[in-house]
C-alpha cells in the first residue's frame, strides 16, 4: 500500500470505532430512558392498589395489635358487630383527649347516649391531648387532628382479642370538620363514639330516608346528629 491508501483506511477505521460508540451511547441511554418511566408506572400502580386496599397489603406481624384506618363495622349486622365483653350492659370509661373546642360536642353526645341508652353506664376522664390517639386497654378514648385527606371525617378503630373488644378509639378528622357546619360536627360525634360501644350502623345507603339517629349514613345530619330516643 502507498502512504495515501494507508491513510485513508486508518481513518475509515476510526469513523467506524467512533460511530460505534455513539451508537452504544444511545442504545444506554434509550434503555435508560425506557426504564425509568416504567418503574414510575408499577410505582404508581402499587401505591393505588394499596390506596384502595385500606391497607389490607401491609404485612401483619403475629403479636403485634394494629390499627387500620378503615372502618370496622362496615358492612356488619347488629349480630356481627365486635362487643365488648360483658354479662349485661357496658360498663365503660370513656377517655377526653380531645381539644377544647370539641369539648361540647362531647358532652352532649356522651350525656344523649348515657340517658337514651339503658343498657350504657359511661363514665368520663380528662387526659392530655392526644392528637395521635394511643389505645389504653378497657376504654374507648376520643380525640382529634388533623389526620389528611383520608376520606374519612370520623373513624373508630378497635383492637380484638378473641373476637372481643379490649380497647377502642375514635378519631375525628380535622383536615375535614374543622370548616363543617355544628350539626355535621355533633353527627360525627355521637357516630363514633356509638361505634366506641359496639354499635354497627343503623343504615348503610345514604339515599334511603334518614332514620333520625346518628348511627345512620345520612347526607342530612342536622336530623341524625344524636342517638335513637
Amino acid at each position: 500500500l502507498n502512504k495515501r491508501e494507508a491513510r485513508r483506511i486508518s481513518v475509515y477505521q476510526v469513523e467506524v470505532a467512533d460511530t460505534t460508540r455513539g451508537r452504544n451511547r444511545w442504545t444506554c441511554r434509550r434503555v435508560m430512558s425506557l426504564a425509568i418511566p416504567i418503574v414510575v408506572i408499577l410505582a404508581a400502580v402499587v401505591g393505588l392498589a394499596f390506596a384502595f386496599s385500606g391497607g389490607d397489603g401491609l404485612p401483619s406481624f403475629p403479636g403485634i395489635p394494629t390499627f387500620e384506618d378503615k372502618d370496622p363495622f362496615n358492612g356488619a349486622s347488629p349480630d356481627e358487630a365486635n362487643r365488648w365483653r360483658r354479662s349485661s350492659g357496658l360498663d365503660l370509661d370513656i377517655l377526653n383527649a380531645l381539644e377544647g373546642q370539641w369539648n361540647t360536642n362531647f358532652d352532649i353526645a356522651v350525656s344523649e347516649w348515657n340517658v337514651g341508652a339503658e343498657a350504657l353506664d359511661l363514665s368520663v376522664y380528662d387526659v392530655d391531648i392526644d392528637n395521635g390517639c394511643s389505645d389504653v386497654p378497657g376504654k374507648l378514648k376520643v380525640c382529634n387532628g388533623d389526620y389528611g385527606e383520608t376520606k374519612w371525617r370520623g373513624i373508630n378503630q378497635v383492637i380484638l382479642s378473641d373476637g372481643y373488644i379490649i380497647s377502642s378509639i375514635a378519631k375525628l378528622n380535622e383536615f375535614y370538620l374543622a370548616a363543617a357546619d355544628e350539626a355535621q360536627r355533633q353527627y360525627t360525634m355521637c357516630h363514633e363514639i356509638g361505634h366506641g360501644f359496639g354499635l354497627p350502623h343503623t343504615d348503610e345507603n345514604f339515599f334511603n330516608a334518614d332514620l333520625g339517629n346518628c348511627m345512620d349514613y345520612t347526607s342530612n345530619p342536622e336530623v341524625n346528629k344524636s342517638p335513637d330516643e
